[in-house]
């Protein structure tokens, strides 16, 4: 036998054609090589029944049954056959049907119909590919077969390579068991739903091969999950072509049930990226006022929020449900309650869901500090929108465990000394059982920042270049009594007061510090006295000062 131009066909493919020949041997089927100027494979005139091998790929996971009664026809330019069997309740999906069928021309699309007596019962395909004579045809499997929908119909699939990354976010909950589906939508013409994966990982990057249609300039992708009650955060998406050109998408949203199971994510569109960025109260509820008009064009259902720290101290704010809320909820309360969020406070991405639930209902989240309730509208009514929140960007996200910020809740280089323990940030409180802080400590914490020296404001957090840098009450107070001898592995290896003195409680004795690369000036002896002018320099007359330590 004699094959065209081979190229197109991957090796798997070639080896299923070695089969089918010997099949069309085997039957007594005649001999073709590639018409004049084609650039697939020739085929023969049919006698009667034509020999084809249905090559099936299924797709096994949660709720998704191989053993189902499932039967297939194909649909081509001169009609469609008769049912050919491709699965069964006894023996599973076939991964490889070789049979004859009428000849009905070129394939342009198969029906797939499952008869599973289970109700219950899912079946899903990745691809069915399908060798007529000496050419072979793809066919994308974009539909679940279940007794809701018990049939779908696939059409050609595309023949360009793809390489997709995704990536889901690092929260417990970012996982799914479900099946993850992807188009790829071009200029005017989009790809069939392919399957890339069932069941993804939280903090995990997938790699997956796939063919599909060429769609020229890429513009958008549309991901869905189809698992029930079983959502992911797909953080990013990544499409890299044969070419090596790559384009990547930041997808930064929940997908599926409670939330909506399709997202379609424009090239360049960032959740976060370009929305404008409102700064809110710890009590601001979505349908407050001051949120009228915050979303963009091209994200309408996304806004854009800055929560300030300190949220859990905040008893004027109001949650109601847990993960998905209806609009009276403070968003702030919200994202502190669903873990999105600790008191330092952080960049929120709010996604709207215009229709709200008919119900919502809460998990304690104890750690949090933030109780929620549950709430059901009037009978058969919902209430307006809902929502529920990401956090796009958050001091807390760094790696290190020390740092420093300003009073604006801001990483700084001079300001309040935090640190974080049992993954909670909180101030360092300079009195305790060993001592005040010292500069030896200072010098500790900002060489583990990166600078070589630290220094200690004279009147501590209460005046740090003309900022008021304390902790408002009901902020968290990590440590006290932290007492650095200098050749300890971290900061966080000092010797401290595991527990802080009460005094520590009302943040007026929070540690501040300015880090810096410059070596400090000797630090004058209590008691000496200086006359600076108005414009802060050394003078013969001005303004008198002491040098003390206020604790």
């Amino acid at each position: 036998m004699h094959c065209g131009k081979c190229g197109s066909a991957t090796l798997e493919q070639r080896e299923v054609f070695e089969q089918h020949f010997s099949y069309l041997s085997a039957v007594g089927r005649c001999e073709a090589s590639a018409e004049e100027g084609s650039p697939g494979w020739g085929f023969c005139a049919s006698d009667g029944g034509n020999p084809v091998t249905i090559e099936v790929k299924a797709v096994s996971g949660p709720n998704l049954d191989p053993s189902s009664d499932v039967f297939l026809k194909l649909v081509g330019t001169e009609g469609t056959t008769q049912d050919i069997r491709i699965a069964s309740e006894e023996g599973g999906t076939k991964r490889r049907v070789q049979t004859s069928a009428a000849d009905v021309g070129p394939l342009e699309a198969v029906i797939v119909r499952s008869d599973s007596k289970d109700k219950a019962a899912h079946w899903r395909c990745k691809t069915i590919t399908v060798f007529s004579y000496y050419r072979w045809f793809q066919f994308g499997c974009t539909d679940e077969l279940s007794a809701a929908s018990p049939s779908a119909e696939y059409t050609l699939s595309g023949s360009e390579p793809y390489e997709v990354t995704i990536e889901t976010d690092g929260d417990d909950k970012a996982g799914t068991q479900g099946s993850i589906e992807l188009s790829i939508i071009g200029q005017g013409r989009s790809t069939g739903s392919k399957h890339l994966k069932t069941g993804l990982f939280p903090g995990t990057s997938a790699h997956v091969r796939i063919r599909a249609a060429s769609v020229g300039k890429i513009k958008a992708i549309r991901l869905t999950n189809t698992a029930a009650d079983d959502p992911c955060f797909c953080d990013s998406l990544k499409l890299k072509r044969q070419d090596g050109s790559a384009v990547s998408f930041h997808v930064r949203r929940w997908i599926g049930t409670p939330y909506p199971t399709t997202a379609e994510v424009g090239l360049g569109e960032e959740a976060g990226g370009e929305l404008p960025l409102m700064h809110i109260s710890c009590r601001t509820r979505l349908n407050d006022p001051i949120l009228i008009g915050a979303t963009s064009s091209s994200t309408p259902n996304m806004i854009k929020v800055l929560c300030p720290s300190n949220c859990q101290a905040d008893e004027a704010q109001f949650v109601l449900g847990s993960g998905v809320h209806p609009a009276s909820s403070s968003i702030c309360g919200a994202a502190l309650h669903d873990g999105v969020m600790w008191p330092s406070g952080a960049t929120l991405i709010v996604t709207v869901v215009k229709d709200g639930l008919p119900a919502y209902y809460k998990t304690d989240n104890p750690a949090s500090g933030i109780l929620a309730e549950e709430y059901v509208p009037g009978a058969g009514q919902r209430e307006g929108e809902a929502f529920y929140v990401y956090r796009a960007d958050s001091i807390d996200d760094i790696d290190k465990d020390v740092r420093v910020v300003d009073a604006d809740g801001q990483l700084s280089a001079v300001g309040r000394l935090e640190v974080r323990r049992d993954g909670v940030w909180g101030s360092v409180c300079g009195v305790g059982s060993l001592g005040e802080f010292t500069e030896a400590s200072a010098r500790k914490a900002c060489r583990e920042m990166g600078y070589t020296h630290g220094l200690l404001p004279p009147r501590g957090c209460h005046d740090v270049e003309g900022e008021y840098y304390c902790a408002e009450a009901g902020y968290p107070v990590a440590m006290g009594g932290i007492h650095c001898k200098g050749d300890e592995e971290s900061f966080l290896k000092c010797t401290f007061d595991d527990k802080p003195v009460d005094r520590c409680a009302n943040h007026i004795f929070d540690v501040a510090v300015l880090r810096t690369n410059n070596p400090p000036a000797k630090t004058p002896a209590k008691g000496t006295l200086r006359i600076l002018s108005a414009a802060g320099s050394p003078a013969n007359e001005g303004r008198l000062e002491l040098a003390f330590r206020l604790r």
